[in-house]
């Protein structure tokens, strides 16, 4: 029995040892994560963070910037600064360091160290860290930002170049410079007539000025045409880090012989020929392209008669009028002309009639006209057993009663006639025989004067027969 005691009190003796093992392992478990984690804060505290890139025109400022927390401490001193590639080379300017507490963690500030430069040089360009130092009472600590590079960039001034003369049909070099621009990588981009021009017709070389900064020429050659002229030409300078696209253009001032000449009437035209009655008024308008605008003059009359001018009036047309009238246009580059031919017909009307017009044909007649064909019919004469054929008219005339008033002379004015074949009867000739003549048309218009107008309404036109 004792035995068995002494048994259970040892039993009971290892239970509670493994109890207080246990305790002692799980109070390890716990600690040891809260010791990791107090030492990541610490890792953290002693690190910074920089932008990785920054960008500045040259000759403008910029403000290096370092961010970085760490554990606040009884009479502990930050000191900052900014140093070039390398720990020693340091950069002058003012330095500020700012702190403040953390939003979540009591025991914690953040702060920024920022340093300005005031006006940039190609010197400045390059990598830039921050180096933090933390003195207190138990220690000094330092760490540095994994740093920022500062690039440089400045925009050129643009402009395009041109010969004095640019004429149409000759070969042209336009030159695009720019200058004073950093840096070399930049992009030209030409346009014409709002497109860009193949890229075989550029030809660009970039130099290093003693100022460290670049230049370019850049060269777009092409053939005048007409069409150029009044058109733009725009020479375009890039690159990413410019806020700015560096462009220049011009207005192209294309110079080019006469061009497009023409000639208007206002008499009508037919078969290339202007017809005008005589005694009306005939004008004749030239019209042309150039650059310069081109000098035009009239000639006439076997070219012994000139006019300067695109406006040539004839008043008061006549039969000497008649022939061919030239416009000559020209200027330093060239010369053109085109011509007109003036055909002049008699008045088919009296001082009576002023609306008269040139003979047309039959087939151009339109419904302001009066006119007859005569037809072909048989009749037997009276008192005669002869049949007469009245196409062998002599004439035939259609008659319009005349107005009255202060018109004394006139009876009737004759509107149309025809002439045609005859036939007579010679006196102490058995034989009848034709004579043949050309048929001849006149077509006139009725008047339409006031005159006119007042008079009675007027009897049917009467048709006379001659044998």
């Amino acid at each position: 029995m004792q035995s068995w005691r002494s048994k259970i009190m040892q039993t009971g003796t290892m239970a509670e040892l493994r109890w207080v093992l246990l305790h002692v392992l799980f109070a390890a478990c716990i600690s040891l994560p809260l010791a990791v984690t107090s030492g990541d804060t610490a890792k953290q505290n002693d690190t910074a963070s920089q932008p990785a890139e920054m960008a500045a025109q040259i000759g403008q400022p910029v403000t290096l910037s370092c961010q970085f927390s760490h554990t606040k401490k009884l009479n502990a001193e930050t000191f900052g600064q900014f140093y070039k590639t390398k720990p020693g080379s340091t950069v002058t300017g003012n330095v500020t360091l700012k702190c403040r507490p953390h939003i979540t963690q009591e025991t914690m500030s953040l702060c920024e160290l920022t340093q300005k430069i005031n006006q940039t040089s190609l010197d400045d360009e390059g990598m830039y860290y921050c180096e933090i130092i933390i003195i207190s009472a138990e220690e000094k600590k330092t760490f540095t930002g994994p740093g920022t590079k500062l690039s440089l960039y400045a925009a050129p001034s643009v402009e395009i170049f041109h010969p004095p003369l640019l004429l149409s049909g000759h070969h042209v070099e336009l030159t695009c410079n720019a200058s004073g621009f950093y840096p070399q990588n930049v992009s030209v981009f030409w346009l014409h007539r709002g497109l860009p021009p193949p890229a075989s017709m550029i030809h660009t070389k970039i130099q290093r000025d003693s100022t460290g900064t670049y230049s370019l020429q850049s060269q777009y050659g092409f053939d005048l045409v007409q069409e150029d002229h009044n058109t733009e030409c725009l020479c375009q300078v890039s690159h990413p880090d410019w806020t700015v696209k560096n462009s220049s253009a011009i207005i192209l001032n294309v110079n080019y012989g006469p061009t497009s000449v023409s000639v208007t009437s206002s008499a009508p035209e037919s078969n290339g020929s202007v017809w005008a009655e005589g005694g009306s008024s005939v004008t004749f308008v030239c019209a042309a392209d150039g650059n310069p605008m081109p000098d035009i003059r009239w000639l006439w009359g076997n070219l012994s008669k000139s006019h300067g001018g695109d406006t040539l009036l004839i008043a008061n047309v006549q039969k000497k009028d008649e022939g061919l009238y030239i416009c000559v246009v020209c200027n330093q580059y060239g010369e053109e002309n085109t011509s007109m031919h003036l055909q002049v017909s008699e008045r088919t009307w009296t001082a009576h009639c002023p609306h008269s017009r040139a003979p047309i044909s039959e087939e151009s007649v339109t419904h302001q006209a009066i006119y007859a064909v005569p037809d072909k019919k048989r009749k037997r004469l009276q008192g005669h057993g002869e049949v007469l054929d009245e196409s062998h008219l002599i004439y035939t005339e259609i008659m319009a009663p005349a107005p009255s008033r202060n018109v004394e002379s006139a009876n009737s004015m004759s509107l149309y006639s025809v002439i045609g074949a005859k036939r007579q009867n010679h006196p102490g000739v058995q034989q009848q025989h034709t004579e043949g003549v050309s048929s001849v048309y006149v077509l006139a218009e009725s008047p339409m004067s006031d005159l006119w107008r007042q008079q009675e309404p007027a009897s049917p036109f009467q048709t006379f027969s001659h044998y």
